[in-house]
């Protein structure tokens, strides 16, 4: 509330032109949302991980270096060993993919119609490995993601990140196999999915997606009652996990251009920069989200030239279902790279102060 009441008085001083005030009162009308989801990080500051870089100086560093789990966000890390197999000529972005080798992948109702909704948005025509990457990053298609790691090879995904520097990563593994666990090993006993190894667990996931690659209609097989959210939230708590000090320091990387080369670029920014913006020259992004998880990475490059970097991370294990404050995250994360200077120093002042 009271940054809309700073911007009223801004407005109502005389102290901005006719423009500005128009911009300000376009945001007063978006900041709703952000001031609700902002409210619910400083009542819960112990459940966020924030970084947030402007021009290489960090002005956010809150519970930075605390692992959690990432849920979509991680196909970033499957998006650039694309982009290095597309450089390296391992890979061609233009081979054409079979939808049915996409298809067997795809657990009905388990992603928000992601898959079916990327389906529907292609062209006439064959789809093409690059189609394959950029919905798994702007759709967050988890069958097109399976398929990838499948195809690009976990052991190099995961070694690409020891590379890159983001050694306190936890490996990137088969996120639709380990959804079916329930159903195949432990057969509903969720006490027991709770208590199981990560080595038993790892080995169960690789066993699974063995099979969802082997038969067609092994994922047809699904039943959606073994996925309770009892299960979801063991499935969302052993996701792949981070921090944002690591993803924010690695999407600085990429903002700046220096750590892959061009020809990796090349073939990373039509993945990753799908999302045009009329007062930004580059913006990169990518979120994810479980029942109890919310997350993204990303970059901005405006056209003055300055970058920013923004990773946060929410995670209410044990707590309440977080789907409702989606909508806030998002509006959130455009306050914080809002072009209007009061709105962007207020939430950022904001966020130091958790």
């Amino acid at each position: 509330m009271r940054t809309f009441l700073r911007i009223a008085l801004w407005c109502a001083a005389g102290l901005a032109g006719l423009t500005l005030c128009a911009t300000a009162a376009f945001y007063f009308f978006l900041l709703r949302p952000s001031e609700n989801f902002m409210a619910f990080l400083e009542e819960n500051p112990e459940k966020v991980s924030v970084t947030y870089v402007r021009n290489d100086s960090t002005l956010v560093d809150h519970r930075s270096d605390v692992l959690m789990p990432l849920a979509s966000t991680v196909k970033i890390m499957v998006a650039v060993e694309y982009a290095k197999q597309a450089a390296a000529g391992f890979i061609d972005p233009d081979l054409e993919v079979s939808q049915n080798d996409l298809t067997k992948y795809y657990l009905e109702g388990t992603d928000g119609d992601a898959h079916p909704t990327w389906l529907s948005s292609l062209d006439e025509g064959p789809i093409t490995l690059r189609d394959v990457a950029k919905g798994m990053i702007l759709y967050s298609s988890n069958a097109n993601t399976e398929f990838l790691c499948e195809l690009l090879g976990l052991d190099q995904i995961n070694a690409t990140m020891d590379s890159l520097g983001l050694v306190a990563s936890t490996d990137v593994d088969y996120i639709v196999a380990q959804m079916l666990i329930n159903q195949e090993v432990t057969r509903g006993d969720v006490d027991q999915l709770k208590t199981m190894s990560p080595e038993r667990y790892a080995q169960a996931t690789a066993r699974i997606h063995a099979q969802l690659k082997g038969d067609a209609d092994y994922a047809s097989g699904f039943d959606g009652e073994f996925l309770g959210l009892d299960v979801q939230q063991v499935w969302s708590d052993r996701l792949p996990a981070s921090s944002t000090r690591e993803y924010a320091t690695f999407m600085g990387h990429l903002n700046r251009r220096d750590l892959l080369s061009e020809e990796v670029h090349h073939h990373l920014d039509e993945i990753l920069e799908q999302q045009p913006h009329p007062s930004r020259k580059r913006f990169g992004e990518k979120g994810g989200s479980t029942g109890w998880v919310l997350t993204s990475a990303s970059y901005i490059t405006d056209v003055k030239g300055n970058r920013e970097e923004l990773a946060i991370f929410l995670n209410n294990s044990g707590g309440e279902l977080v789907a409702n404050k989606t909508f806030g995250f998002l509006f959130f994360r455009e306050s914080i790279f809002s072009p209007v200077p009061l709105i962007q120093r207020d939430f950022v002042a904001r966020l130091q102060a958790l």
